[in-house]
């Protein structure tokens, strides 16, 4: 299963191509800069895989990376060398998938997606709890660059 959620990822970002950024005590993290029409705005995908060998600044494509957690993330920080990517959203199905709320409060909303082994966090701008509906899907959950995907 966890194989079609990584397919389906990689197709709705079109199999980008990220930065590993650093290492922790257990996981490395990979990261790309998405392009985008606002100037003040550093939108980000990041990826938490299991540590690994490769070394600061290694390039690996999104298909290659057996993510724990992925992140889009709207940031105050331009981190530098790191890939630049763009993709196209997509409003279709699979990646319209429905997700359900869960529990939220001031500073979070969590969903499960019905379909996929997936919890779905979207964190609050301002602490107001009713800023996400209670009902939504995927893309548009990933689209809100405020978004921590997790395989359960």
């Amino acid at each position: 299963m966890n194989q079609s959620v990584y397919n389906q990822v990689r197709d709705y970002f079109d199999n980008v191509t990220l930065t590993k950024y650093q290492d922790t005590d257990t996981h490395s993290v990979y990261m790309t800069y998405i392009k985008c029409l606002l100037n003040n705005v550093h939108r980000y995908i990041m990826v938490f895989v299991p540590r690994d060998v490769f070394f600061k600044g290694h390039n690996r494509r999104l298909q290659e990376l057996e993510w724990t957690s992925l992140h889009t993330r709207s940031l105050p920080t331009k981190y530098k060398d790191i890939c630049t990517s763009s993709y196209r959203p997509k409003q279709v199905a699979p990646h319209n998938q429905p997700i359900h709320l869960e529990t939220r409060d001031n500073s979070k909303t969590v969903y499960k997606c019905a379909s996929l082994p997936l919890r779905v966090t979207l964190l609050h701008k301002e602490y107001d709890m009713f800023e996400y509906a209670r009902e939504g899907n995927l893309c548009a959950a990933l689209e809100t660059y405020n978004t921590i995907i997790e395989l359960i």
